[in-house]
Parts: C-alpha cells; sequence; structure tokens
C-alpha cells in the first residue's frame, strides 16, 4: 500500500468517526433545550441582546464560523425586521474584523519576510512604466 493509500484510508476512518460522533451527539445530547435556553437569553435581553447577537456573529465570522445558523437563529428569536438587523451589523463588524486581523496580524509563510516580497508589495509602477494612476488625476 502506497503513502497516498494510507492517507485516504485514515482520512475516510477519522471521516467516518465524526459523522458517528456527530450522530451519536444529536441524539442523546439535549440540543434542543440548550438552543431553547440560549433563545430565551438572548430574547430576556431585549434590546441588549440584539447588540450582543451581532458581537457574537461578528466573533463567529472571525473564527470561520458559518453564519447561516446564526443568521436563522436570529430570524426566530427577533423576527424578520429586528434579526435582520442584527445579522448586518453583525455580519459588518465581523467583516471589519477579518479585514483588521488580516491587515495587522504579522504574515507567516515562506515568502513573508523576504525583502523583495515586501517591496513589490509597496511598487505602484506597472510594467509599461506608467504609474497606475489614470490620465485625468495627472497634473
Amino acid at each position: 500500500m502506497s503513502a497516498a493509500g494510507g492517507a485516504d484510508r485514515a482520512r475516510l476512518v477519522l471521516g467516518l468517526v465524526l459523522l458517528v460522533a456527530i450522530i451519536v451527539a444529536l441524539r442523546f445530547l439535549p440540543l434542543a433545550d440548550w438552543l431553547q435556553g440560549l433563545t430565551d437569553y438572548f430574547a430576556a435581553l431585549g434590546p441588549w441582546g440584539i447588540g450582543l447577537f451581532a458581537i457574537v456573529y461578528a466573533l463567529a465570522a472571525i473564527f470561520f464560523v458559518p453564519g447561516s445558523a446564526l443568521t436563522i437563529g436570529a430570524g426566530v428569536i427577533y423576527g424578520l425586521g429586528w434579526g435582520f438587523v442584527a445579522v448586518s451589523a453583525g455580519s459588518t463588524l465581523g467583516a471589519a474584523g477579518a479585514f483588521l486581523v488580516a491587515r495587522y496580524l504579522p504574515a507567516t509563510g515562506s515568502s513573508a519576510g523576504r525583502p523583495e516580497t515586501r517591496a513589490s508589495r509597496r511598487s505602484t509602477r506597472r510594467s509599461d512604466g506608467r504609474d497606475g494612476r489614470s490620465s485625468s488625476s495627472r497634473v
């Protein structure tokens, strides 16, 4: 058996184990009770709950948690209008947060610290000799 075949087999076994674990968790954990408790908690907070929900949504977006369940949850908890407001605020904050993380977190990788890479990022000179500005902006 080749190394690639062993890796494929291990990936298949891991996927099956995860699938069984999810099925067991859905069957035996009181997920419905937990979700109801969370729904009641956010609803009890009133307007502050919308802000807290938006912050939770933003953090979920930054940490790559899919937002579809949160979006549906916002609609269930707050209704169409306020759920839309909470999801819009959360997704906008999450996008801004993800941008700031990508902008200011130091890059790691094989070319992150090489001087020629940094210089090419700063350069605005194009290969045809022009500087990239439109002709109407030149004075």
